[in-house]
């Protein structure tokens, strides 16, 4: 039952990001210069029972989305040049939600998350994304 939930949760997210990758060579790209590496996207959730998000991710260069651990799906596409669309499913919680390789992890000032939906691991929409918010840090 667990699991239905969780697909019609990805399913919903996965119409919303259209064709997207979840390979981690992802698409190519991404500038050059600066000091390449590795950046880490975390959740910050007001509730304890969190089965899916959308994230929108901007700033430029991001390449190769992958998850934190092998509990977590992450589905990815680039919207545009700047523009980074993330789904994650999993039983979430407050920490680390997807890394991502950035071209130079010195300006991650330069990066800025949204959710954009949530859902609880019944598969129910959140009414309301109060209290989440994303964060960007280094290796």
């Amino acid at each position: 039952m667990k699991r239905l939930a969780y697909s019609m949760a990805l399913a919903t997210m996965a119409a919303i990001l259209g064709s997207c990758g979840n390979d981690p060579s992802g698409p190519g790209g991404g500038g050059g210069g600066g000091n390449a590496g590795t950046a880490t996207v975390s959740l910050s959730s007001p509730n304890a029972d969190d089965g899916a998000v959308l994230v929108t991710l901007n700033g430029s260069g991001l390449t190769n989305v992958r998850p934190p651990n092998s509990s977590y799906q992450v589905f990815w596409r680039l919207a545009s040049a700047n523009v980074l669309k993330v789904a994650v499913v999993g039983d979430l919680a407050d920490g680390p939600l997807f890394t991502v390789d950035v071209p130079d992890v010195s300006n991650l000032a330069g990066y800025a998350g949204t959710v954009d939906q949530a859902a609880s691991r019944t598969d129910a929409l959140r009414g309301s994304l109060s209290g989440y918010s994303i964060s960007v840090s280094g290796p």
